[in-house]
């Protein structure tokens, strides 16, 4: 599986990010133990309102379940949200590869180019 970490991929807590790269984050952060809202928002970088707008969705959608622990919703990872997180780790796998062949093709054609011209 892909590590969100992994150097060659995109930094996903960067400023301008998609709701898909949001939402990994979010279910990165809840795929093995439960968290609670603080620690979502820092582990994401959003405020309390996005993040309740993506918890909202995401509840909705099955991705996440909730569950009291000392007064305080916490949140984790459901199956579906797994297997979601799971699937995203593979397309961003495969177009990573698709970057990496094509920048390999492109290189290779612009040195076959330069010894033609020679």
């Amino acid at each position: 599986m892909v590590n969100m970490a992994d150097s060659r991929f995109p930094n996903l807590h960067k400023k301008n990010r998609s709701s898909f790269e949001i939402i990994a984050l979010i279910l990165e952060a809840v795929k093995d133990n439960d968290a609670a809202r603080y620690f979502l928002m820092k582990h994401t970088s959003i405020n309390y309102a996005q993040l309740k707008k993506y918890l909202k969705y995401l509840i909705e959608m099955g991705f996440i379940e909730t569950d009291m622990k000392d007064g305080q919703d916490s949140y984790r990872a459901s199956e579906k949200g797994a297997v979601f997180l799971r699937q995203y780790y593979r397309l961003l796998e495969m177009l990573f590869e698709a970057y990496t062949l094509n920048k390999e093709v492109n290189i290779d054609h612009q040195v076959e180019y330069a010894a033609r011209r020679l």
